[in-house]
């Protein structure tokens, strides 16, 4: 574990860099990842100075988890306090975690990403409170939530919504089950200098919550004064009223009062009252009152507070035009699936091809070697066919392989090395040797091979340079030792 731990501290020097420059260091990152570099059993993330072991293993009676948070303290002085986190204990409090390294008291309780704080509760729940892989995504929403109204539903410690807030944005809700989690959230407001509003943060069901939210939306915009009457200055009331030309030309406007007592709006609003001033009624006499106010006709005019040429009743505006092409681009653009969902595909495609192949291969007897025959279609020489069967595993391999990210590291290049030393000799050594005078091979066999050869330099090879993760003492391993042996026997 050791040599794994000092393989993993290499690779994140800019990160432990930030955390040195401190004795209070507040950053966050993983430090091990177990799945990916050696040990499935242990991931390591830091908290500014507190250390979290989780575990992937049932019970710990060796203490090994305390042997690694000591070893990490004495490879990074700035790790005080660790704390473990059993993930496949059945008791949920159990998977809250114990402190295993310092005090609890001295436990990280706020981290700093970007600019922005955030508190954590290290103990408060099987995980760290603030999810590290998230980062691209509070990035993402801080970039676009500047002047917005954000609903950060099932939000647990409100991360994404601090970020949201942080942009700024105008307005952010947070919703969740649990009111201890929100209120983490509450103390990264704090910490930022936010004004804390209890209204946006709602503990309850999400469902529940969204009836409320919708509730209040529509209570607020029934009771808001109309557009018209804010812009021209209108006071509903007694004392104030709009004003609506008469129907015939030249005719003196006639004026009407806004209800002012509850009861009289509550009657427009249902269309009961006897002078049939409704709902319909009033939207089209507010249109009337922003068509003939000057400010809208020197706006239609052209004249000052508005930029470009006079707008054309019903004209579709540039602006519009370019909403409508990116919304009709992006509903056509293709979607792309993700590389890593493409590769495990053809890890499952070449796995189920082999089984096809097997089963095929008891009813059908393959057209190759001494079982050759005519009646598969073109032919070419024996020598031929299997170079270009092999060649794949050559070319493919060693292309696709210079496109990942880990294609200079010791451990890629070692098995880069031992592939193609096996596959150059298969490829143009081996068909020498073969006594293929006068011999062909069916063309078809030739493209099976090929697409399966292709296939299998693919999934091969990106493994190795970039999906992986191969350490240098992968090299003195005796899986590798092993396997190097039969790989230099089978060229």
């Amino acid at each position: 574990m050791e040599a794994l731990l000092d393989a993993a501290i290499a690779r994140r020097q800019r990160q432990l860099d930030e955390s040195r420059k401190t004795p209070h260091p507040k950053t966050a990152y993983r430090l091990f990842d177990g799945f990916r570099e050696g040990d499935p059993r242990w991931v390591l993330d830091v908290f500014g100075s507190t250390l979290v072991v989780f575990d992937h293993k049932v019970g710990d009676p060796d203490g090994e988890a305390g042997v690694i948070a000591e070893l990490a303290r004495k490879k990074l002085p700035f790790v005080r306090t660790a704390v473990r986190k059993p993930k496949g204990a059945k008791d949920p409090v159990a998977r809250r975690g114990e402190v295993i390294l310092g005090a609890e008291a001295d436990l990280c309780r706020a981290i700093e990403e970007d600019g922005v704080r955030y508190a954590i509760r290290l103990l408060a729940h099987h995980d760290a409170s603030f999810y590290l892989d998230t980062r691209e995504l509070r990035t993402f929403v801080r970039s676009e939530s500047e002047g917005k109204r954000v609903l950060n539903a099932f939000a647990y410690t409100g991360s994404i919504g601090v970020a949201a807030r942080a942009a700024p944005a105008r307005e952010v809700v947070q919703t969740d089950r649990s009111k201890a989690f929100l209120n983490v959230a509450k103390d990264s407001y704090a910490l930022n200098g936010y004004e804390v509003d209890r209204a946006s943060f709602i503990a309850g069901d999400f469902f529940d919550v969204a009836a409320q939210l919708r509730k209040r939306r529509s209570s607020s915009t029934r009771h808001r004064r109309p557009a018209a009457v804010r812009r021209l200055g209108a006071r509903p009331g007694r004392s104030g009223g709009d004003v609506r030309p008469a129907r015939g030309q030249g005719a003196a406007p006639r004026r009407r009062r806004w209800p002012a007592r509850a009861g009289e709006q509550r009657a427009v609003r249902l269309g009961r009252r006897d002078d049939a001033v409704g709902r319909v009624d009033r939207r089209r006499r507010l249109r009337v009152d922003r068509a003939h106010h000057p400010h809208t006709r020197r706006l239609r005019a052209g004249g000052p507070g508005r930029r470009g040429p006079p707008r054309r009743p019903g004209a579709v505006q540039p602006r519009d035009q370019d909403r409508r092409a990116q919304a009709v681009e992006a509903r056509r653009a293709p979607r792309l699936m993700p590389e890593a969902q493409l590769h495990r595909a053809a890890t499952f495609l070449e796995i189920g091809l082999g089984v096809i192949t097997v089963v095929a291969l008891f009813f059908v007897t393959a057209p190759y070697g001494r079982h050759q025959r005519r009646g598969w279609g073109p032919e070419v020489g024996q020598r031929l066919g299997w170079v270009l069967m092999e060649l794949p595993a050559v070319a493919v391999w060693a292309a696709i392989f210079a496109l990942g990210d880990h294609r200079a590291e010791t451990a890629p290049l070692a098995m880069l090395a031992i592939w193609q030393l096996h596959y150059v000799h298969r490829t143009f050594v081996f068909p020498l040797r073969i006594p293929a005078a006068n011999k062909t091979t069916p063309l078809s066999i030739v493209g099976m091979a090929v697409v399966f050869n292709v296939l299998n330099a693919y999934v091969n090879a990106r493994w190795v340079s970039h999906f992986g993760a191969y350490d240098v003492a992968l090299l003195s391993s005796p899986q590798f030792l092993g396997g190097s042996r039969s790989s230099w026997s089978g060229s």
